[in-house]
């Protein structure tokens, strides 16, 4: 019954033009429902959306994949959230650039601009130093500037202290130990097939791909490459974005967070998901839930912590009601355009929250 009414939710919010596919998962401590709906485009003989669709992340990667990783490190000793960033990136120089900590980065804080436009560039490593090497807009700690340059660098922080890459850290760290099966980086051209579409190409875009040799699976949209131009610009793999996964790896993901359960500890999950000071709703890495207009609605608690995804995607775990909440959309297809989705999160979550509630 419960994941007939999920699915009837999701049903809902394709049908009202949110998103040509949707696909859920809801856990408590005891189980986990799912539910999949609309296609993969709004186009009838378009594929299904099933347990195996792909969805691009976006920025739910800072969360899944960075941040993860990052409280791996700290649990095992080998990441010091106050080392300065400088000390481990000697490229990252500048104007107080010598001030940033890992801290700032998870926090936001660093004083990096949020984003950046290098579409003029085509070379991955030079994209990279370029970010590296970027001026901050502001003085260490000083104002929260939610930042895909900084967790672009937290990234490059994680590789160089380990002497792992990205892809490989990701899999040492969760994906191997959490046995996720659909989680990584630069899908196959096979698995790009069961991935959703986003956007419409643009030329630049097309013309990287080409010069790039990518074996693309629609002439008109993106599908199965990362959607995020930093991070497609500097390979495809990123701190910020790149990472696709399905909402049945993400669940275990979520569960382990809920339940501070293995690969994590308890601990480490409370000071990574605890609001940092009263300047913003971040944690480190996570998001925490406002008092108002929140993604994840006016039923769960405020102790509650996650992230959304440019893509239409969210993550909220409420841990003091012992449940969470994965929801991975297209809603960018065809067009970004589209914002319906600030709508329905909130009042998805509270649905699920009264269906869960029920239980």
């Amino acid at each position: 019954m419960t994941e007939s009414k999920l699915l009837e939710i999701l049903r809902e919010g394709v049908k009202d033009g949110v998103a040509p596919g949707m696909s859920a998962a809801v856990g408590n401590a005891d189980e986990t429902w799912f539910a999949d709906a609309g296609r993969h485009t709004y186009a009838k003989e378009s594929p299904a959306i099933g347990e195996k669709t792909l969805w691009d992340l976006a920025s739910l990667t800072k969360i899944v994949a960075t941040t993860s990783i990052a409280m791996s490190l700290v649990q095992s000793n080998e990441l010091d959230l106050d080392a300065h960033v400088q000390s481990v990136v000697a490229e990252f120089v500048g104007d107080d650039k010598d001030e940033v900590t890992v801290r700032n980065l998870l926090m936001h804080d660093s004083g990096l601009a949020a984003y950046g436009n290098y579409e003029s560039r085509t070379n991955a490593l030079e994209v990279k130093d370029v970010i590296l090497r970027s001026a901050l807009r502001s003085a260490p700690g000083k104002k929260c500037d939610y930042s895909c340059l900084g967790f672009v660098t937290l990234m490059e922080v994680e590789q160089r202290l380990t002497g792992l890459g990205f892809e490989e850290l990701l899999q040492k760290r969760l994906t191997g130990p959490l046995g996720l099966k659909d989680t990584f980086f630069k899908p196959s051209f096979e698995d790009r097939k069961r991935t959703t579409p986003t956007e419409k190409y643009i030329a630049w875009r097309k013309k990287l791909e080409d010069l790039r040799g990518f074996k693309r699976v629609s002439a008109e949209f993106i599908q199965g490459a990362v959607h995020d131009p930093i991070a497609y610009l500097i390979g495809g793999v990123s701190g910020n974005a790149g990472l696709f996964s399905t909402s049945r790896d993400l669940a275990k993901v979520a569960r382990a967070w809920m339940l501070g359960a293995e690969p994590f500890k308890r601990e480490t999950i409370a000071q990574f998901t605890k609001k940092q000071n009263d300047d913003s709703t971040y944690g480190l890495g996570f998001d925490t839930r406002s008092e108002e207009d929140s993604s994840a609605g006016t039923k769960f608690s405020i102790k509650s912590f996650g992230h959304t995804g440019y893509t239409g995607t969210t993550i909220w775990v409420d841990p003091a009601n012992q449940l969470f909440a994965v929801l991975l959309t297209n809603r960018v297809h065809p067009s970004a355009a589209n914002l319906k989705i600030k709508q329905f999160r909130p009042k998805f979550h509270d649905a699920v929250f009264a269906l869960v509630s029920e239980k």
